[in-house]
């Protein structure tokens, strides 16, 4: 199994969290595990309806990992992912949110990785990071199979992704999200392309509301930006049998 880290570096607002939340939701044969180390509220697990302590409550040793694990039923939950992510069995997928309880950003880094590498026996695993204008979390950079660099196509975002200095043996893969044109070939995919091929998706006005109305925000998603996931999920897929073979 891999463990996968997406991140902005210290932009935020890119989508990411959302890019995860969708990734989990995709048909697949092995169990997907998000781990949300994002800010409270903002990160993959409040899409997924989850929260109550995690990784913070084990960073401070007030939790075992098989007590902070939850179990998302997606059917259940997200009635319409069938008629939107194509259909085929949903992976079982399981979460573990940032927590109830402050701690500092390292131990909360530290934490996410050991857990990461010991869930890897049995799911793929999404690490979903904050945004960071430090090293605080480059420890789970190091530590993964692949780094997906999530950025939009502007100025700010650009700059964060392609001018931080980073150490990693792992796959890195750009992923451009929110792109207003997807015919449109901009400076800011050419800037993006160094890091290799590029996963591009589409702007999608609907996904903001998958935090608070997630059927509407499914039902209304486009057709290119579910294959745009779908694509993102293969890459990891394909990922997985080179570091496999």
């Amino acid at each position: 199994m891999i463990v996968a880290a997406l991140t902005s570096f210290n932009k935020g607002g890119t989508g990411k969290s959302t890019l995860a939340a969708l990734a989990a939701m995709v048909p697949a044969r092995k169990p997907v595990c998000i781990i949300d180390a994002d800010t409270p509220g903002c990160g993959s697990s409040a899409i997924l309806h989850v929260s109550g302590p995690g990784l913070a409550e084990l960073a401070w040793g007030k939790a075992e990992l098989r007590e902070v694990v939850l179990e998302v039923e997606v059917e259940e939950a997200f009635p319409t992912v069938k008629g939107v992510l194509g259909g085929g069995d949903r992976p079982r997928v399981w979460v573990l949110p940032r927590g109830e309880v402050k701690a500092p950003a390292s131990m909360l880094a530290e934490i996410a990785i050991k857990a990461a590498l010991l869930l890897r026996s049995y799911a793929n695993v999404i690490v979903d990071l904050p945004a960071y204008p430090d090293d605080s979390f480059d420890v789970v950079i190091e530590n993964v199979d692949v780094v997906l660099l999530v950025a939009n196509p502007d100025d700010a975002s650009i700059r964060a992704v392609t001018e931080r200095e980073f150490e990693t043996s792992a796959v890195v893969k750009p992923v451009l999200n929110k792109v207003p044109n997807m015919a449109w070939t901009s400076r800011h995919e050419k800037a993006l392309r160094k890091y290799g091929e590029l996963i591009k998706v589409p702007f999608d006005p609907a996904l903001p509301l998958l935090f608070h109305r997630p059927e509407e925000a499914l039902r209304r998603m486009r057709k290119d930006t579910a294959h745009a996931i779908v694509d993102l999920c293969k890459a990891m897929t394909m990922i997985q049998a080179m570091r496999v073979g």
